[in-house]
């Protein structure tokens, strides 16, 4: 027999493969991939030919309905096809013409398992019933929407029939015994086609919820459970999904809107809705005081050969118990019969800082407000849009703390996944910070041993809880101090730049900066204690802002390495007090919290009178006195590292900077501003004044949106008053040239003011 090179398949194109008819049937192999169909010559009831551009089809129609394509043939090879199905298959290969004009408007037949669309008496296409896996109906528009089976095993590059759409008339498709029925047309379509679908892919029902709370989508559902499949069966929408698709399952609790547990199904691929993906299904078990029953019933002939006996035992005709913990139950034994395992994520020992029973704190993403829930594996974000990311997806964690000295009463947190995507968490309440941070810490220590999970922006508890324990107006006699004392060697010590923001900062910063230098002397690598020295918090003092090209400048500048002989600076009186005296408030409260330990000694600190402080000042003043000799003899053995070569004094960069900087005359006239600008600021003030805790991010935005809703003609008014602007600036920038000097004398001026300055120093 002779072997055709032609393609197979129905909505998916088709894959090229060889085709050869042997004494039992028509054999088919792919060529690219493990694929094979099967026909034998005993199942072939029919058989057509069709001219398909410049090619030909065969189709063999089998006894049970089922529709294969053979597509590339010359249309030579007619004759021999012929040939071989009067031979081998005992059927006439009958020819059908094909419309070839392109219409889309015709005659919709749904005939045995195939439904046809016919355009003036000849075939468009037609669609075999085995390969849809949903239909669905739009009462309001007459339209159905036919959802196509997925081949598994396809490259990405490889494309796919998905849905299609018909518009039916209201009247199309009537027999005599539906012409009293109230049913539409396109319902009466859907219904034939429907019962075909759910008699193929369904099977028996094992069990059925029914009016299930959906959030995403939003609706309500019936949910039936098969062996293979659930469904989902909603007013307007049903789907069909495989426990094999379901990804992931997570129950938590609902602390938003109606009360109850939350089920979310993770799902891939998605549901469609249209051209809306649900990639998670949320579904919403209210609070109920009665335990609910729900009968199982299971194929007579089920295998229960890879079921595990603890969920054998828990499978009951009867089950009893809440409706979530049931279906949950219900969805692990069937993926587990479907030959797939599926876990359910609901542990947690996360506390949040507001309910301590919780593990959900309130977030944002994007403009969408939702609970963010820390799971022992995985987080949860509920409402819109649902994410469900395990931890171990997570590479990096870095907090946003841009606002930690302000007066903002929130932060942010961003997280990068392992496939390079990241997801950002607007607007926590700031008092869970410490509890987040502690608890990601925790994860990336215990599950992955600090491999994988890294954290940036990451200070120690101790040292923010002693940094707002310094926020007190009572302790600005220790921040001084240890200001002066941190301060006293700047001018000897290369090291001082580095340690420049240690004004106000607490025990636990000290001595974690001595943990590096110890670190370093064991045999740390300087790289290690760079990484270090950058966790180091920001000071709060407020510094000038440096131009672009300034700040430039100096990043161009390599600061050089610190060498780990270097003598290690010593310990204020307040850092040897603390030392002294957090062993014996630990014992003397053995409940008190960590965090609590340092604001203890504070207050102990500030009720010491001089006498009770001078040991620990007189130790403080020996060791500033050892640690002076010891620099000065490291200096001297150590010249190139003692800040002498390419180490500028105090104060040059900003020479610098003034010589290079032009001055700007205070009594030029300001340029003109644009209608927003002007109308921000009336608005600013009034927005401000309503909302004095709002931050000046949220206050932009609002306004952005505000201006993007005023009407053109309020808008009108304020261009009106940026073109007057405009003008003044104009006639006041003519005024300025002819009465004051030019730009480039004072320019020049200002040159020589800052030449004459360098010369007086």
């Amino acid at each position: 027999m002779q072997i055709y090179e032609v393609k197979c398949g129905n909505k998916d194109g088709g894959f090229m493969g060889k085709l050869e008819f042997k004494d039992d049937g028509a054999y088919w192999e792919a060529n690219e991939m493990s694929y094979t169909v099967k026909i034998m010559k005993a199942d072939v009831e029919r058989a057509e030919w069709c001219r398909t551009g410049k090619t030909g089809q065969l189709r063999l129609i089998q006894s049970n309905g089922s529709v294969t394509r053979f597509e590339g043939f010359e249309p030579s090879e007619s004759k021999n096809l012929k040939e071989t199905c009067s031979k081998l298959f005992k059927v006439e290969l009958k020819t059908v013409k094909v419309d070839v004009q392109g219409k889309n408007f015709g005659k919709l037949k749904l005939e045995g398992e195939e439904l046809n669309f016919h355009i003036d008496g000849k075939k468009a296409f037609d669609i075999s019933l085995s390969d849809l896996s949903n239909s669905q109906v739009i009462p309001q528009k007459d339209e159905m929407v036919l959802e196509f089976r997925q081949t598994e095993g396809l490259s990405k590059r490889h494309e796919s029939l998905i849905e299609m759409r018909f518009y039916v008339p209201p009247t199309e498709g009537m027999d005599e015994d539906d012409a009293d029925s109230n049913k539409k047309g396109v319902e009466i379509f859907h219904d034939r086609i429907k019962e075909y679908v759910s008699k193929e892919s369904g099977g028996e029902k094992i069990s059925i919820f029914t009016q299930v709370r959906c959030r995403s989508p939003k609706t309500t559902f019936d949910v039936s459970l098969y062996l293979n499949i659930f469904k989902l069966h909603g007013s307007s929408y049903d789907f069909s999904v495989k426990y094999k698709h379901v990804t992931k399952l997570c129950k938590v609790p609902s602390v938003q809107g109606a009360r109850g547990t939350l089920l979310i199904l993770s799902l891939d691929p998605p549901l469609r809705k249209g051209q809306t993906m649900y990639h998670h299904v949320v579904l919403h078990f209210p609070e109920k005081d009665e335990d609910d029953k729900v009968p199982v019933t299971l194929p007579k002939n089920f295998d229960w050969k890879d079921i595990p006996g603890k969920v054998k035992d828990a499978i009951q005709p009867t089950m009893t118990g809440k409706s979530v913990d049931i279906l949950g139950s219900l969805f692990q034994f069937l993926a587990l019969a479907s030959e797939s395992k599926l876990k359910l994520y609901e542990k947690s020992q996360f506390q949040s800082n507001r309910d301590e029973e919780s593990f959900a704190v309130s977030a944002c993403i994007g403009a969408s407000k939702g609970y963010l829930y820390f799971l022992d594996k995985c987080f949860v974000f509920l409402e819109s849009p649902p994410q469900v990311i395990m931890y171990e997806q997570v590479e990096t964690i870095v907090f946003d703390r841009k606002d930690q000295f302000t007066q903002s009463t929130t932060f942010d947190f961003k997280i990068k996944l392992d496939n390079g995507k990241s997801q950002d968490f607007n607007n926590i309440n700031k008092s869970e910070l410490k509890n987040i941070r502690g608890w990601f810490r925790s994860v990336c220590e215990h599950m992955f041993d600090g491999k994988k999970m890294r954290i940036e922006d990451d200070d120690s508890d101790e040292e923010e809880e002693l940094k707002d324990a310094g926020n007190d107006d009572d302790d600005k006699h220790i921040k001084n101090r240890l200001a002066a004392e941190a301060g006293q060697d700047d001018e000897d010590d290369e090291s001082s730049s580095e340690d420049e923001d240690f004004e106000g900062k607490s025990e636990s910063s000290s001595e974690e900066s001595s943990a590096d230098e110890e670190g370093s002397s064991e045999g740390e690598s300087d790289e290690d204690t760079k990484k270090k020295s950058k966790k180091a918090p920001k000071s709060k003092e407020v510094k000038a802002k440096k131009s672009k090209k300034e700040e430039k400048e100096e990043t161009s500048t390599k600061r050089q390495k610190k060498d780990p002989n270097a003598p290690k600076r010593p310990k204020s009186a307040w850092l040897l007090f603390c030392d002294a005296k957090r062993e014996d408030i630990v014992k003397e409260n053995p409940d008190i919290k960590f965090t609590e330990v340092n604001g203890k000694i504070s207050e102990i600190w500030k009720n010491l009178s001089s006498d009770e402080k001078k040991p620990f000042e007189e130790e403080a003043a020996k060791l500033a006195s050892k640690y002076k000799e010891d620099k000065a003899k490291y200096d001297k053995e150590n010249p190139s590292s003692s800040g002498g070569a390419g180490k500028k004094r105090k104060g040059e960069d900003e020479k610098e900077g003034k010589a290079k900087k032009a001055k700007k005359d205070p009594n030029a006239p300001k340029r003109g501003q644009n209608a927003y600008m002007l109308w921000s600021q009336e608005a600013r003030e009034k927005m401000r004044k309503a909302n004095p805790d709002l931050p000046m991010k949220a206050v932009m935005q609002q306004l952005g949106e505000k201006w993007k809703e005023i009407d053109a003609e309020e808008k009108k008014e304020w261009e009106e008053k940026a073109r007057e602007d405009k003008e003044r600036f104009k006639r006041e920038t003519e005024e300025y040239k002819k009465k004051g000097p030019s730009l480039e004398e004072f320019e020049k001026a200002g040159e020589e003011d800052s030449g004459e300055s360098e010369d007086s120093d």
